[in-house]
């Protein structure tokens, strides 16, 4: 046994508050396509004429991969300050994130194998 009482020599130091941790990237979030639909990347910069249909597609995208409303609703923000031209208003934000959250998640987010596995 490893010195620091844990067999593999690791402490395990849980943070007590799970407010502060940093944002996952937008790009974790939803790097994996829909498999029922081609690739198609998210613009660099999403101009004004755009913003709502492209956060929209994302949204859902995002909520195909089993996220909330909430998780939705946080990596809008993010695509939002960082692509969208100009950015668009906190309550659109939510709204889209709301509606996406109401559809239900694909059921099959863990696809099986060939053989019938997981």
């Amino acid at each position: 046994m490893h010195p620091s009482g844990h067999v593999y020599g690791m402490v395990e130091d849980w943070p007590s508050n799970l407010d502060n941790l940093p944002l996952l990237p937008y790009d974790v979030i939803v790097g994996s396509s829909h498999p029922h639909q081609g690739k198609r990347p998210l613009p660099i910069a999403i101009n004004a004429g755009s913003r709502n249909d492209t956060l929209w597609t994302e949204a859902c995208r995002m909520r195909r991969l089993g996220l909330d409303a909430d998780e939705i609703y946080g990596a809008l923000k993010v695509v939002n300050r960082k692509r969208c031209q100009p950015p668009m208003d906190d309550n659109e934000l939510r709204d889209i994130a709301d509606r996406a959250a109401q559809y239900q998640p694909d059921a099959d987010l863990f696809p099986t194998t060939e053989t019938g596995d997981a």
